[in-house]
């Protein structure tokens, strides 16, 4: 995808919540994404692996993996090393309530995405079933800390480094407590720490991992965001009343990739915050784009003023944030030349609630969408915003 070019869509016939993105090698042929599924009824879900070749601008799914018993995929993580791998959240289908679990799964004969001999699409020629009988199931290898009955509670969120592919480890986020686990490349997980939150009424509703610390996880509880390091068993920083005014809740956290102590969070009134976790009290920036809830964050990891967020609204903003990213700091002629924060541009192809986003790790002007009703949209950065992130 050329940046400026419209987006692309494609549309799975089921409920979506969460993406992922696969492979990892710059200048890859196609770019793909493991998309989950999560429709109440029993063994209707699956995770879908979304292509999108730059070079003709096609989109499609490849293959799709059922989910064993039929469950519900909210949260997808996957590793970049090891690409075989996903933890996920899932629930049993159609079970009301936070009922979720954190498990790993492997993909048997994942397709070689982009590793073709140039032309095009041909390597991604792996036949696509169309009954469901007929797709290859995702096989559990491992379960994750907490869960229903547990001291932790039903799990959140799983979280595993997008850049580190030596972390064969992930963070899980459960409502009452907070917990690490290592992988190893056949998808056996095992418990290395944890950390039960204090009992104040509130529940953990999202987390993020520090990719500086990856012991390191923060946590928004009620009105505050905590981070946590796990092994220590000890507070990292907490940001009192980091909810908007109003008592807005927090429903998305991501820590900026490049920027120590950096974190933006996404709230239930439509505004995006982004702090320095060592000042505390207001944040750097707080703009307030959205109409609705914010679901999804994410950050560019090569050029940090980009900031992803996706809400209930059905758009999708691209913000251009100078003045809390990496580049503000490293910049030597001088603040005053730098562009203002501002929102680069809307994305509008979505007709639900936006959930899920993630960044290609092939190209970091490429990113994946997905809406409560199936649909995958696949955006570039506009060329102007490109121009001038490769120029300041």
């Amino acid at each position: 995808m050329e940046a400026g070019d419209e987006s692309v869509i494609h549309g799975i016939n089921n409920t979506t919540r969460c993406l992922t993105p696969l492979g990892g090698d710059e200048g890859a042929e196609a770019h793909v994404w493991a998309v989950g599924t999560c429709s109440p009824a029993t063994a209707a879900n699956a995770v879908h692996l979304v292509h999108y070749v730059p070079e003709n601008g096609t989109t499609g799914v490849e293959t799709a993996y059922t989910v064993p018993d039929g469950a519900e995929v909210w949260r997808l993580a996957s590793h970049p090393g090891h690409a075989h791998l996903l933890a996920a959240v899932v629930r049993d289908a159609g079970e009301p309530g936070a009922t979720g679990r954190g498990l790993v799964y492997s993909m048997s004969d994942l397709p070689a995405f982009g590793a073709g001999d140039g032309d095009g699409d041909a390597a991604l020629q792996l036949p696509s079933p169309t009954s469901p009988s007929a797709l290859p199931q995702l096989e559990q290898t491992g379960s994750l800390p907490g869960g229903p009955g547990t001291e932790l509670g039903p799990v959140v969120d799983v979280l595993i480094s997008a850049l580190d592919v030596t972390d064969s480890s992930a963070a899980v986020v459960c409502r009452r407590g907070v917990a690490l686990a290592t992988l190893d490349r056949d998808g056996l997980a095992a418990a290395v720490a944890r950390y039960v939150l204090p009992s104040d009424g509130n529940g953990a509703t999202c987390g993020a991992r520090s990719p500086h610390a990856s012991d390191e996880v923060a946590v928004a509880i009620g009105s505050r965001i905590v981070g946590y390091d796990v092994r220590a068993q000890s507070e990292a920083f907490v940001l009192e009343g980091a909810a908007a005014q109003g008592g807005a809740g927090i429903f998305s956290l991501d820590f900026n990739p490049n920027k120590l102590y950096c974190l933006a969070s996404g709230h239930s009134d439509g505004s995006v915050a982004f702090w320095d976790v060592r000042k505390g009290g207001e944040p750097v920036v707080r703009m307030h784009e959205h109409a609705h809830w914010v679901w999804g964050l994410a950050y560019n990891h090569s050029y940090d003023q980009f900031v992803l967020s996706g809400s209930s609204d059905t758009l999708v903003k691209l913000y251009s944030v100078w003045s809390a990213s990496s580049a503000w700091e490293a910049s030597e002629a001088g603040r005053a030349g730098h562009p203002v924060d501002h929102v680069a541009k809307t994305y509008e192809e979505h007709d639900d609630s936006v959930y899920g986003l993630a960044w290609s790790r092939g190209d970091a002007w490429t990113f994946a969408s997905v809406s409560g009703d199936g649909r995958v949209a696949i955006h570039a950065v506009p060329q102007e915003a490109k121009m001038q992130a490769l120029m300041t």
